[in-house]
């Protein structure tokens, strides 16, 4: 609330209630004149002027631990610790030697090992947590009275470069421990009183002043982009914080670059013309052009950039087309994407309407002659073809970085264990280098965090690892960087173990069974031979589709194919087996019985039998009687009987009767030479099924079946059990 008639800030008081509004009129009631007030709403974002600018120094220190590190122990300092305090009590610390590094040193070490892109990436993340951990204390920092202060950053790498902030001392110890540390503390502290400007002899919008580099200007994130006095980009990169994005290290034209421009600036307006001293890029029209003439101009299209090269490789895997196990070959569909740095290509943005980054045809350019050695046969795709008309061009960016993209497919030589088929795994690998150029020359650098992100999954190969090595390779005589991708895969065995090692179980089970089980009444079961021929026969023809598929080699024998021959072997046995049996059989027929050890081996209790049966012998001291039957003329009948004993007559009787007395005699006699032979007929029946049942509770034909059952049981589990193991590996 505001009084109408007030000034110089008199009466003006804030309320957050009506409430206050009341308190504030009792107490005011003086018994003058109320004067009238006028109410406003606050303002609750109010233009905030908080100028912080944030410099960075050059120089610094790594540290490194006294012992070697492990995760072993926690409890050791020496092993996780990196501060000199800490060292300095260990018994074998060494003064002179230390455990620091300068960190020029130290970017030069991680160039080296890690590549140029890689580090300047990382050293802009490291900028980026710098400026980021100022603005989260900004309303702390301008509260102090002091109107400047001096961090220390302790920052801690792991192992993919990725930078993380530990602490920010707010009073970083300044004393010296030795002659480096003490010479380091004395620049910083010289150039930040240059930086105070206590002077004033300064402009205010330097980037750089002793060995501070800009990194805040008035609380806005400043874009530095050029080098230092010893030649190296300040970390390597330049910073676009304010939006977040990554740019590549952008270093200085060379000199003679202005006077190049101009002759490209003949004929513009003098307003567009004064682009090449104003610092803010603006567009002008027909700028991509002149930079791609600008370019072609200075640019040799067959000579390589001085010095070493150092080449990024990155592949990304797509596809695995597939692997032929006869030709030994693996066939991939690949991404690739090549990083190197041209100093001929770059270019001032500011001199080009601000243009970062264009694009020229590849065949414009030099180009390095990385190569796949292994290479069996190289396939173009139909983008690709696609691509190729369109030139394919590759981007160049304004600091001479050149990225050439493109997709193919590769069919690589590959060595195929086949021993564990079809269980295999298989480990295949992708060499490239540069054809021409030596180690000296170039050198691959290839990333290793892999993108899987546009992988399509193989019906039949499972991709276990991709792995990436950088070596060193002598090709005629050339010592060449070269840059291995191993891609580790396994099999899907599914389809083989239902079409060939299902059918081969099911084929060898039957056969097993039919080879011992009693489906016969008889015992003669020959056709046992026949149906364990068969499936050799059938094993024999599985082997041969197995052998088709997989390389001939004589150095190992695939597991599908020992599979095969162990069914044929068990097979085999189990017939030979069989006709064991059926000795054992036969020897039953005929009435022997076995020792009384082999029924006891099998389990078996002997049948002890009694035979009541009566035998009949012919006495040969018995006489033979002879009946001779006449008839005479009178119708009597004249019967002779006569005894004989080994042919001479002992006895002879002559008889007569009437002729129908005879025949009723003889009546008698065929009734009872038909009973007789009815008694005899049963009496055979009787002993058919006697003989019958001595031969079921023979001993040899009761040990014969126990042994049908042993083997049955026996080559089951002899065939069933590899086959289990194999679908438990699969």
């Amino acid at each position: 609330m505001k009084p109408v008639a007030g000034a110089q800030g008199k009466g003006i008081f804030l309320f957050r209630k009506l409430k206050h509004v009341q308190d504030w009129k009792k107490k005011d009631s003086s018994g003058s004149e109320a004067l009238p007030y006028v109410v406003q709403s606050y303002i609750y974002n109010p233009y905030l002027f908080r100028p912080m600018n944030a410099w960075v120094h050059r120089e610094g220190f790594a540290r490194f631990s006294h012992s070697r590190y492990s995760t072993d122990s926690v409890d050791d300092a020496f092993v996780h610790l990196t501060n000199v305090a800490v060292a300095k009590t260990a018994a074998d610390y060494d003064p002179e030697r230390g455990l620091k590094w300068s960190l020029p040193k130290l970017f030069r070490f991680f160039r080296n090992m890690h590549g140029h892109l890689k580090v300047s990436k990382t050293m802009n993340d490291l900028a980026k947590v710098i400026i980021e951990s100022l603005r989260s204390v900004q309303n702390l920092i301008i509260q102090d009275a002091h109107c400047f202060e001096l961090y220390g950053y302790d920052i801690l790498f792991d192992e993919n470069l990725k930078p993380w902030l530990l602490e920010v001392n707010a009073s970083p110890s300044l004393t010296a421990s030795s002659q480096e540390d003490f010479e380091l503390k004395y620049r910083v502290l010289n150039h930040m009183i240059d930086v105070l400007d206590i002077e004033k002899k300064l402009i205010g919008n330097e980037n750089e002043i002793g060995g501070f580099d800009i990194l805040v200007r008035n609380n806005k994130p400043v874009e530095i982009c050029r080098m230092t006095r010893h030649n190296q980009p300040f970390f390597g990169a330049s910073l676009n914080l304010r939006l977040g994005d990554y740019v590549e290290p952008v270093p200085m034209p060379s000199e003679e670059a202005p006077n190049v421009l101009l002759n490209h600036l003949d004929g513009l307006e003098e307003e567009e013309a004064t682009l090449i001293n104003d610092t803010q890029p603006v567009f002008v029209p027909g700028s991509s052009k002149r930079l791609t003439e600008y370019l072609l101009t200075k640019h040799n299209l067959d000579a390589p950039p001085d010095g070493l090269l150092y080449v990024e490789y990155e592949l990304e895997l797509v596809h695995i087309l597939g692997i032929d196990e006869l030709k030994q070959t693996m066939t991939v569909l690949i991404y690739v994407d090549e990083h190197w740095i041209d100093p001929s290509l770059t270019w001032d943005p500011a001199l080009f309407g601000g243009i970062t980054k264009t694009w020229v045809p590849l065949d414009k350019i030099w180009v390095p002659d990385i190569i796949v050695f292994n290479m069996v046969k190289s396939n173009r795709l139909a983008h690709e073809d696609l691509l190729s008309a369109v030139r394919a061009p590759a981007r160049i960016y304004s600091n001479g970085t050149v990225v050439a993209s493109h997709p193919a497919v590769h069919t690589v030589s590959c060595e195929i264990n086949i021993r564990h088929f079809p269980l295999d795994d298989q480990r295949c690998a992708i060499e490239i280098a540069s054809w021409a150029y030596g180690h000296e020359k170039i050198r691959l650098h290839a990333h290793t965090d892999h993108s899987l992100e546009h992988y399509k999954r193989n019906e039949e190969w499972h991709l276990l690892n991709l792995n990436v090595t950088e070596e060193k390779y002598e090709h005629e005589g050339i010592e060449v960087s070269e840059v291995k991708f191993e891609i580790s895969v396994k099999r899907r065995p599914l389809f083989y173990m239902v079409t060939l090692t299902f059918p081969s179980y099911i084929m060898c089970a039957i056969s097993v069974v039919g080879l011992f089980a009693r489906f016969s009444t008889t015992g003669e079961r020959e056709e046992r031979f026949t149906l364990g021929v068969t499936a050799i026969l059938t094993m024999a023809v599985l082997s041969l589709v197995v052998s088709e598929k997989v390389p001939h080699s004589s150095t190992h024998v695939p597991l599908l194919v020992a599979y095969f021959l162990f069914n044929m072997v068990i097979v085999s046995i189990a017939a030979m087996t069989t006709g064991i049996v059926m000795k054992v059989h036969r020897l039953g027929r005929y009435g022997d019985e076995p020792h009384e050890f082999w029924m006891k081996l099998f389990f078996l209790k002997p049948i002890f039998r009694s035979s009541n049966r009566r035998k009949y012998k012919m006495n040969p001291e018995e006489p033979t009687q002879v009946i001779l039957v006449s008839e005479s003329k009178n119708g009597e009948v004249m019967t002779k009987k006569t005894c004989e004993l080994n042919g001479a007559i002992v006895k002879e009787t002559v008889l007569t009767a009437r002729l129908e007395a005879l025949e009723e005699y003889i009546r008698k006699m065929i009734h009872r030479c038909e009973s007789i032979k009815w008694e005899l007929d049963e009496i055979d029946a009787s002993e058919n099924i006697e003989l019958v049942r001595r031969k079921s509770t023979n001993g040899y034909v009761r040990l014969s079946e126990r042994l049908d059952i042993v083997f049955m049981f026996f080559f089951l589990s002899t065939v069933t059990i590899p086959v289990a193991v194999l679908f438990y590996l699969s």
